[in-house]
């Protein structure tokens, strides 16, 4: 069973999001493939969000759920740093750490 959430400070931040990119409803609906009636919904207090909806608005939006849910700046989610993100957590803990090492060297060497 999908469990709704509190869309209060969802739909603030769902609608700021759009905003910021200057998308109508409409386009959100686009770039989602969720139906805008659905998004219009949520953004007036009709209805709630279920997670899996709302990890869609954050796929339309380049984000993950865990900036959506963060305090302060996001930071978008460019196809490159999805790679990254999508590789990095492919790795086992000892190659993630050998990569930091290098990392670390990188930075070190400046």
């Amino acid at each position: 069973m999908k469990k709704p959430l509190n869309m209060d400070k969802y739909a603030i931040k769902i609608n700021r999001l759009r905003n910021e990119r200057g998308w109508s409803v409409y386009r959100l609906s686009q770039e989602s493939g969720i139906p805008e009636q659905s998004i219009s919904k949520w953004i007036y207090g009709s209805a709630t969000i279920t997670l899996p909806l709302l990890e869609q608005i954050c796929e339309a939006f380049g984000i993950t759920l865990a900036d959506f849910f963060a305090e302060g700046a996001l930071i978008e989610l460019t196809p490159e740093k999805k790679t990254l993100h999508d590789d990095w957590h492919s790795l086992s803990e000892n190659e993630q750490s050998a990569i930091l090492a290098v990392i670390k060297s990188y930075k070190d060497g400046r």
